[in-house]
């Protein structure tokens, strides 16, 4: 059998919607010696039975099924079957122009480049809106040159700066098997490493400026929607690039390049990610910057001066005192104590604990008592009121380290005050105060300065060390009896269900700051109690 001139691989999960328009979109191309290699992996919907229906219909489409591994085990073990001199990847839920690998091939045959890249078009799978990639710009500054022959991205740097998509691109497949490439495995954003490793091994890429590849956005389930712990793979293959910079020595305007695009991708991750990892990931930023010569910022900063966001991005990435402060306040806590707020912080900055970051209980307890202000008596930098903010809440902390006031998330709505020096109160009342990990730092004697505070709040989440829990300046440990008492002699009335449901809560997600010593009151005049 003759074999043939492109193979086309197309991992597939969970896609049964879209696979069909596009294996569709392949079965119609111009060039008809192609294979179409469909890897399953390990899909629990319909997928499966979609593609096979196109294998049996037609004899240049194969499936290989596997457990679920991931997308860049999924293009591996396509790229290992494929018989095809020239290789191609396409998403099982995108679809290409019927033109596209034609075009690729004449274009890579009469060049003899390693690596042909076109162009697409973004479809929104919500708005049927249809769009020009994001690097619609760089596109443009390659229009006035000759393009007819193969780019030296050493030579043309911007190349560097083109989307990173693996599946835009026809590869020549002996290219690939003198580098002995495969995509990086368990991680997403893996196009991002294989795009600067590729470029930094060629001296002939071929540009094809048509909107051949449709990329559909928007979709459930899609990988780069996630919001949770799975998108700091994103530091991960950064430090792949990074490596891959070093090793090959590429010059300060590739380095530049970089740089502008890690910004580009970390801005939109950051008002991606769940706000309980915002600073960690601020942190991830924060070191991944110590990679950045003096040189290679100072290019960026010229050639990019007029991208102000991007700037000041990595402006501040690369001199983030914050950052710094809140590893030295990690390194410290850690040495002190094995768990880590800001009570155990001698530098003044919260280390983000996610064990008090907790916002189904506060949604609940707002929910069900109309909660509409919050005064968090002990804020550190607002991480946790960073929350009430986002949600529309009338939202005040006080906190008694210049430092985390200084470096606050919530510039201007944290009042600076020690409450060892004197008393504070709000000049207004608070429907919710909130008062976590705090009680515990300040000597008995000076209790009547923040609780003063709390008069003027109808609700309280309150919860302190009971005694003997030890800590970084555990000053006044005490059991829940002496703050049911203290406060209740001051208007408020303990509710033991909601105490306990919210404790309960707590264990469940290992929540260690409520789970025994959690106290919620209400003051005994307050309306619209609702009884559990």
């Amino acid at each position: 059998m003759t074999p043939p001139l492109v193979s086309i691989i197309v991992p597939a999960f969970n896609v049964e919607r879209f696979i069909a328009q596009c294996l569709d979109s392949l079965i119609l191309q111009d060039l008809k010696k192609t294979e179409i290699i469909i890897v399953n992996d390990g899909s629990t919907d319909d997928t499966w039975q979609v593609a096979a229906r196109y294998a049996e219909s037609h004899d240049n489409v194969r499936i290989i099924n596997q457990d679920n591994q991931g997308l860049s085990h999924a293009r591996n073990v396509g790229m290992r079957e494929a018989r095809g001199a020239y290789l191609g990847f396409v998403d099982s839920d995108d679809w290409v122009h019927s033109s596209m690998y034609r075009e690729l091939l004449a274009t890579a045959t009469r060049t003899g480049a390693d690596l042909v890249i076109t162009n697409g078009r973004l479809y929104n799978d919500v708005t049927k809106e249809v769009k020009p990639i994001q690097d619609s710009k760089v596109w443009s500054s390659f229009r006035g040159k000759d393009c007819s022959h193969t780019l030296d991205p050493r030579r043309e740097p911007d190349l560097f700066m083109l989307d990173t998509s693996a599946c835009k691109r026809l590869y020549k497949k002996s290219f690939l098997d003198l580098l002995d490439f495969t995509f990086m495995p368990g991680k997403i954003f893996e196009d991002v490493p294989t795009h600067y490793k590729l470029l930094l091994n060629t001296d002939a890429v071929a540009l094809l400026d048509r909107p051949h590849y449709f990329y559909r956005t928007d979709r459930p389930g899609r990988i780069t929607a996630k919001t949770d712990e799975t998108l700091f793979h994103v530091f991960d293959v950064m430090a792949e690039v990074m490596r891959d910079l070093k090793t090959w020595q590429a010059d300060a305007v590739i380095w530049a390049n970089y740089i502008w695009f890690q910004s580009w991708v970390l801005r939109w991750l950051r008002k991606q990610i769940e706000a309980v990892h915002g600073r960690d990931f601020d942190l991830r930023c924060h070191g991944m910057s110590s990679g950045f010569s003096a040189e290679a910022l100072s290019v960026f900063r010229r050639k990019f001066e007029d991208d102000t966001r991007a700037i000041e991005f990595v402006n501040h990435q690369a001199s983030n005192t914050l950052a710094g402060c809140l590893m030295q306040a990690s390194r410290t806590a850690k040495q002190k104590s094995g768990t880590h707020h800001l009570g155990n912080d001698p530098v003044g900055f919260f280390n983000k604990d996610s064990h008090t970051y907790t916002p189904d209980i506060w949604g609940w307890v707002c929910i069900q008592y109309g909660i509409k202000s919050v005064l968090d008596i002990g804020s550190g930098i607002a991480t946790n009121l960073t929350w009430f903010n986002e949600y529309g809440f009338d939202a005040l902390g006080v906190e008694g380290h210049p430092r985390a006031v200084r470096g606050s998330l919530l510039p201007g709505k944290v009042v600076l005050h020690d409450f060892e020096r004197g008393p504070w109160m709000p000049c207004r009342e608070f429907d919710l105060c909130l008062c976590t990990e705090f009680a515990e730092h300040v000597e008995q004697r000076y209790e009547e300065n923040w609780l003063v505070a709390v008069d003027c709040c109808k609700h309280l989440l309150l919860s302190a060390a009971p005694p003997g829990q030890r800590g970084y300046h555990h000053v006044n440990e005490k059991p829940d009896e002496y703050w049911i008492a203290r406060l209740e002699a001051r208007g408020f009335e303990h509710v033991p269900r909601v105490s306990q449901l919210l404790r309960d809560t707590c264990t469940r997600k290992s929540a260690s700051w409520g789970r025994n010593h959690l106290l919620f009151f209400q003051r005994k005049a307050a309306e619209g109690v609702v009884e559990l």
